[in-house]
């Protein structure tokens, strides 16, 4: 399972959504423009992504949290 997340959203915190699904043994990534704010220590069970993301960086990063079939 995987769990994507942008940090400030319009009705809450991505990040205890992000340590929600991560109790739950997703994999998560936490994406933001606004990185650099973030508390110490309060993301460090997740991946971080600073926005703007492009598509193929988007795609890598979760290729590598849920790994890629074999061919």
């Amino acid at each position: 399972m995987q769990n994507l997340a942008d940090w400030l959203l319009p009705d809450g915190n991505g990040i205890e959504l992000a340590d929600r699904a991560a109790e739950l043994g997703c994999k998560t990534i936490v994406f933001s423009s606004y990185l650099f704010r973030l508390p110490v220590g309060s993301a460090s069970r997740h991946q971080l992504m600073m926005k703007p993301v492009r598509p193929q960086e988007m795609m890598e990063v979760v290729r590598q949290a849920i790994g890629t079939p074999k061919e």
